[in-house]
């Protein structure tokens, strides 16, 4: 939980030096990046690289629209990140075996991951 909250906030910081920078990453970008990267260290299936590919779209589509919301407060947006990288996890576990979930842990706790 320590970890996904930390991803989150990686997220948030990485999202608005983006935004001050001027230099925006797609959606799409933001999923391939992580798609090579899941694949790269996790050894994925075509099944689980597939699923993956889908999940990290679409979660990379929420946290857009999080991110672009005038209407939320960043505190708020945390939060809907946060819950967004829990549920993201709930799903990984349906699709990861258990040697793989803990080496995903272990990227999302060394940063590895964060910058989705």
């Amino acid at each position: 939980m320590k970890a996904i909250k930390s991803f989150a906030f990686a997220i948030l910081a990485f999202s608005a030096l983006t935004v001050s920078a001027q230099v925006q990453t797609s959606p799409e970008d933001q999923a391939a990046v992580m798609n090579q990267v899941m694949q790269d260290e996790l050894n994925l299936n075509a099944n689980q690289a597939e699923m993956i590919g889908e999940l990290n779209l679409k979660v990379a589509e929420k946290i857009q629209a999080v991110h672009e919301n005038q209407t939320l407060t960043p505190e708020r947006k945390v939060e809907f990140v946060a819950g967004n990288m829990q549920d993201k996890r709930a799903v990984l576990s349906t699709i990861l075996t258990p040697a793989q979930l803990n080496r995903y842990d272990e990227l999302v706790a060394d940063g590895t991951l964060s910058a989705e």
